[in-house]
């Protein structure tokens, strides 16, 4: 019972140096390419669930999704000859590597959820459909509790002024797909 006991305890404690670990990753890759930490966590988690050793089920193309963020095996020959199956099996090169893609949807198609959507799927019905999954993982992350009164309160500004920024804050900058408006 004890060394059932000191197993559990070691592999409980070794999952929180892990997720310690991967928040680390995270706000380094965020803050290496300016990308909001909360999304992509709310992308680690659509993906993998936060399992850094998750390997997808082949893809109709033959192509498998690999790791923490999920990075499908045909972008191997595009990341240079260090980025290998096995190298993405670690959490930071995977989230390094999905933050990457991610930054450059962002740099084709702006600040914008089809960035966001483009990360998993090319034709736009299936990139709505991981839009809506990423977007309810954000807002389970962040747990944004709005209410207009309150923030009036702690302004000067009107209540439509207020509203606004608001609103924008709500999207940390991004745009509903399909939507032009900034907020």
């Amino acid at each position: 019972m004890f060394v059932k006991y000191i197993t559990v305890s070691f592999a409980l404690t070794a999952c929180g140096i892990m997720a310690h670990a991967n928040e680390a990753c995270l706000a380094k890759s965020a803050q290496d390419y300016n990308v909001d930490v909360n999304l992509l966590k709310a992308i680690a988690k659509t993906e993998s669930g936060f399992s850094a050793g998750a390997i997808s089920p082949p893809n109709t193309n033959g192509t498998v999704d690999i790791g923490y963020m999920q990075i499908n095996s045909s972008w191997l020959g595009k990341l240079g000859r260090d980025i290998t199956k096995e190298a993405l099996l670690d959490p930071c090169t995977n989230i390094q590597v999905g933050t990457w893609i991610l930054a450059n949807n962002i740099k084709t198609y702006g600040n914008t959820w089809k960035a966001v959507g483009a990360y998993n799927a090319r034709t736009p019905s299936k990139q709505q459909v991981y839009v809506e999954k990423v977007r309810y993982a954000y807002n389970e992350l962040v747990k944004v509790d709005f209410d207009i009164s309150k923030a009036t309160k702690l302004s000067n500004r009107p209540p439509s002024a207020v509203a606004h920024v608001t609103k924008r804050s709500l999207n940390r900058g991004f745009v509903v797909l399909g939507d032009s408006s900034p907020d």
